[in-house]
């Protein structure tokens, strides 16, 4: 017989800043990841973002993610991502934390 054990329930429920933190660490990850073969598509950002809500805008110079990560309560923390055109083997997606989350953020991956 095995148990399986969800949650330590004799430890307080880690902050909202370090949950989000983590969340966009995977997302950048995800991204460089994803940007190596010089295409990023939108499916691709679908997965780097995971549940959270994301937008993303591209010109001839960068493209650029934004992603709302849900917190306590019905808030929402969001970063910025960008990686530089052209994308190579080594693309950098630099997160910066937005004061606010913009408006049109799309629903998470189905």
């Amino acid at each position: 017989m095995s148990v399986a054990v969800r949650g330590f329930f004799d430890r307080p429920a880690q902050p909202d800043h370090e949950v989000v933190g983590k969340g966009a660490g995977l997302t950048r990850y995800r991204l460089q990841e994803a940007a190596r073969d010089g295409v990023l598509t939108d499916k691709e950002i679908a997965y780097a973002a995971g549940d959270a809500r994301w937008g993303s805008a591209r010109d001839a110079s960068a493209v650029r993610i934004t992603v709302a990560y849900p917190t306590s309560g019905d808030g929402e923390s969001c970063y910025r991502f960008t990686l530089a055109r052209p994308l190579t083997d080594r693309p950098l997606a630099d997160p910066v934390r937005l004061a606010r989350c913009p408006a049109g953020l799309g629903g998470p991956a189905t």
